[in-house]
């Protein structure tokens, strides 16, 4: 991975988590639960894929 990829990585991983966080959460309070198990709700899908996704996927 180039220096050029990775920045671009990781701006795409931050872009994602500051619209995935505060969503997640207002979700969970929305259902009436506490904010952790949103939290919890979207770092499931995001740990899986990262597992066993594709790296041309990603």
């Amino acid at each position: 991975m180039s220096g050029a990829n990775l920045r671009i990585d990781l701006l795409a991983g931050v872009t994602v988590a500051l619209v995935l966080v505060p969503q997640s959460m207002a979700y969970a309070l929305l259902a009436g639960l506490p904010v952790v198990y949103g939290l919890y709700a979207a770092l499931a899908p995001v740990v899986i894929g990262a597992l066993f996704g594709n790296f041309h996927q990603l």
